[in-house]
């Protein structure tokens, strides 16, 4: 152990552990790896993961799991993921769950808004389109 530890004076390093003796407090503990376990000093936390954007993802440090979801039809009733394969279309929007396809998808039905922009010096001109069935805006360089 360092003689600076041995009197109480750790280099802690904005962490939990100190680097030249090893000393652990409970303070600045490193959960951006796991959310529930220190990727210093290896401390346990538990039920700190998100899962409620993914079943089977947490949404804060991307750690997975095997939770199956629960498929209502094309959308998880439980964190509201979509599975595109299971989606019924109707032009552009999901008949079963609301989704809206993707704007560079080819189902929409776009309108001009009359809206324009120049950017940059004018060298390039754009108009904005409005698909009729779902609402959706884009802007096209024309």
């Amino acid at each position: 152990m360092s003689i600076i530890c041995k009197f109480g004076f750790h280099s802690w390093r904005n962490s939990c552990k100190c680097v030249k003796c090893g000393k652990v407090r409970d303070e600045r503990h490193n959960w951006i790896w796991d959310c529930e376990k220190c990727s210093n000093c290896g401390k346990i936390r538990e039920n700190q993961h998100d899962w409620s954007k993914d079943c089977q993802k947490c949404s804060k440090c991307g750690k997975t799991r095997d939770m199956p979801h629960i498929w209502d039809e094309c959308t998880c009733s439980k964190c509201g993921k979509t599975r595109n394969m299971q989606h019924s279309w109707d032009k552009c929007i999901c008949s079963r769950c609301g989704t809206i396809r993707e704007k560079r998808h080819n189902s929409h039905t776009w309108l001009a808004t009359g809206n324009t922009e120049t950017h940059e010096y004018g060298l390039w001109t754009y108009k904005e389109l409005k698909c009729i069935n779902c609402g959706q805006t884009m802007w096209e360089q024309y």
